[in-house]
């Protein structure tokens, strides 16, 4: 079996310093380099744009744009385009999204119903079809590309929640599933795509993508530390109903839930420092679950468990512990760890 690596990047580089990563993501042999549509961040399609021009070999992907910020159709005209510049390595990453919903004052609901009517929208056109389709949640009228498209361009469906997997099943290429790094996470949301492949009759179900936070370093404690921060993020977003400590038999520290009880509303963002005081009550067997810490010998015994249940592919949000940079985490990742997978 091979698994795929993938690396992702968030829009907050520069373009000219984008653009170096890029070239050393496919030098270092990244199957794919995937790109964060988040608002407010640099442009999507522009950062995949420049990617595109800096490489020849590695697959670009959105991760992940949502039927609600961009019309169906625009999402359509942008990654096809995309896909002629990058001569055919194009994926269009997929998602409900939430990222500047309240700043644009969007109250997206039924996502199962807008992803599954987007998707059917963004396949019609890249086939070359005139498309008139007026659905619950979007519509279109009298709309066709007015350039070439690759009809199997690939749509991966990033899903949590039970609808959405199911959906992935049924209608999508590939799957991506975040936050999985303990079988007891992923497991049960593979099986939830198998079901949704079941109901479609597909012989080939979608590949499967685990999107892990990735913090990697020979030194094990910076490494340790830096996931801790970042872990924050995602147990200040759930708290209280944080589910996987209970199916891990966590218990929250009493001085981890007094934080985070008095911290207010979640903030959202990706500034690590509005993270960093809490990351000393986190206990290291937090982290575990839901991302892969430590050495590059840990963290590569921290993957299989994921491949060994059923991922075809890794894409890996690297962190920066202290003492290193994004490049020498990358080279680190792709020295020591992609090759034991």
């Amino acid at each position: 079996m091979t698994v795929k690596s993938g690396v992702l990047l968030n829009a907050e580089y520069e373009h000219q310093h984008l653009m170096t990563l890029a070239r050393l993501a496919e030098e270092l042999g990244f199957d794919c380099l995937w790109y964060a549509d988040e608002r407010f961040y640099r442009e999507t399609y522009t950062g995949l744009a420049v990617c595109a021009l800096s490489t020849s070999r590695i697959y670009l992907g959105t991760a992940v744009t949502d039927p609600y910020t961009r019309h169906p159709a625009l999402t359509a005209v942008g990654i096809a385009s995309l896909d002629e510049l990058s001569v055919g390595r194009a994926i269009l990453g997929y998602a409900a999204g939430a990222s500047g919903f309240r700043n644009l004052g969007l109250h997206p609901s039924r996502s199962t119903v807008a992803l599954r009517e987007g998707i059917y929208i963004i396949r019609r056109l890249l086939a070359g079809e005139e498309v008139t389709y007026e659905g619950e949640v979007i519509s279109i009228w009298d709309a066709s590309m007015k350039f070439q498209t690759r009809p199997e361009l690939p749509i991966y469906l990033a899903a949590y929640g039970p609808h959405n997997m199911r959906l992935a099943g049924e209608v999508a290429d590939g799957v991506i599933i975040p936050h999985c790094a303990s079988p007891r996470i992923f497991t049960p949301q593979l099986e939830l795509v198998r079901q949704g492949q079941e109901t479609s009759g597909r012989s080939i179900g979608p590949e499967v993508v685990v999107r892990l936070d990735v913090s990697v370093s020979h030194n094990r404690a910076a490494a340790l530390f830096q996931a801790k921060v970042r872990l924050v993020r995602i147990l200040w977003s759930q708290y209280p109903n944080i589910g996987y400590l209970d199916s891990h038999g966590l218990e929250m520290p009493n001085e981890l839930d007094r934080r985070l009880r008095g911290a207010g509303p979640f903030p959202g963002g990706h500034d690590l420092s509005v993270f960093r005081p809490f990351a000393d009550a986190i206990p290291d067997e937090f982290v575990f679950p839901i991302s892969l810490a430590g050495t590059p010998a840990e963290v590569a015994r921290q993957a299989k468990l994921v491949i060994d249940a059923g991922a075809d592919h890794i894409m890996a949000y690297l962190l920066v512990p202290e003492g290193e940079t994004i490049e020498s985490v990358m080279k680190l990742y792709a020295d020591e760890v992609m090759p034991k997978l």
